[in-house]
Parts: C-alpha cells; sequence; structure tokens
C-alpha cells in the first residue's frame, strides 16, 4: 500500500478478493490512507453486510450478473437490491456494470449516491482509436451521460 500512496493512489477496487485476505489488506490501505472499495452484487444479497463493513470510499453495486459491457435494460430487482446496499451501508454507494445511456441514468440516479461508466466509454475510444475526433466525441458523451445526472 505504501507504493499506492507514494503514487498518489486515492482507492483500489480489488474484484473478487476472498473473505480470509480482506482484514489485512482493508487495515494496511486504512493506514496508509488508500480507500479500498468494497463490490456486491446482486447474487451476493446474504453478504452484503459483511462485504461493506471494512470498505471505504464508496460501494461499486454491480448492476447485473454476468460480464461487463453495455446492457440495453436492467432487471427490476436492481432497485430493491440498491436499497438494500444503502440500508446497510455507512458510505456512499455507485452502481456500474454496463450502464450506457442517459435514460439508464435516469432510472437508476434516484437510488444510488453516484453512477459508474466504463466500458461504454472504453468502447467509444475505441470505436475512435485514432481518429482526430476522439477527445470530441468522448467530451460530446460524457456531457450527454452528465446532463441526465443533471436531470
Amino acid at each position: 500500500m505504501h507504493h499506492c500512496k507514494t503514487a498518489g493512489v486515492d482507492g483500489l477496487i480489488i474484484p473478487d478478493i476472498s473473505m480470509e485476505d480482506r482484514e489485512d489488506i482493508f487495515m494496511s490501505a486504512k493506514d496508509m490512507g488508500v480507500d479500498i472499495v468494497p463490490m456486491v452484487a446482486p447474487t451476493s444479497r446474504e453478504r452484503i453486510g459483511k462485504l461493506v463493513e471494512m470498505g471505504s470510499g464508496f460501494v461499486y453495486c454491480v448492476s447485473s450478473t454476468g460480464v461487463t459491457g453495455p446492457r440495453g435494460n436492467f432487471d427490476e430487482s436492481i432497485l430493491d437490491f440498491l436499497k438494500e446496499v444503502k440500508f446497510q451501508s455507512r458510505i456512499p454507494t455507485a452502481v456500474g456494470f454496463g450502464i450506457n445511456n442517459k435514460s439508464q441514468i435516469i432510472y437508476l440516479k434516484p437510488h444510488c449516491d453516484g453512477i459508474i461508466i466504463g466500458s461504454a466509454l472504453v468502447k467509444k475510444m475505441i470505436d475512435c482509436e485514432n481518429s482526430p475526433k476522439l477527445i470530441g466525441n468522448i467530451k460530446e458523451y460524457m456531457s450527454n451521460m452528465r446532463a441526465a445526472l443533471d436531470r
């Protein structure tokens, strides 16, 4: 964790960290002032409290099961899941995993503290690779997503 702190890292997301390894890593990070962002998925409902108890920064709420990438829509049970995570967490919650358009942001934003856009942004970058329009297209896309948050 010392190297993370000296490099300016504020926080880490460590997918699939085992329950056995969590405490040592979380304590080391806490000592160095580095957040460890816990991840919770719809399949981890029974373990939400345990998963978020030592986390810091925010909770990454995985919106759906399966591989990451743009989704057309989300199962309605996502709202109950987000409500349960917020109830059990003392830190902000952010939802990600497949979010790629304004209607999804508008649907999810009342139920979380933040929205994470990852794969859709990477896809936009790949689609515009080596194009002089890359920066403009990314700015436009993110401005549109931000506008959905500001509604």
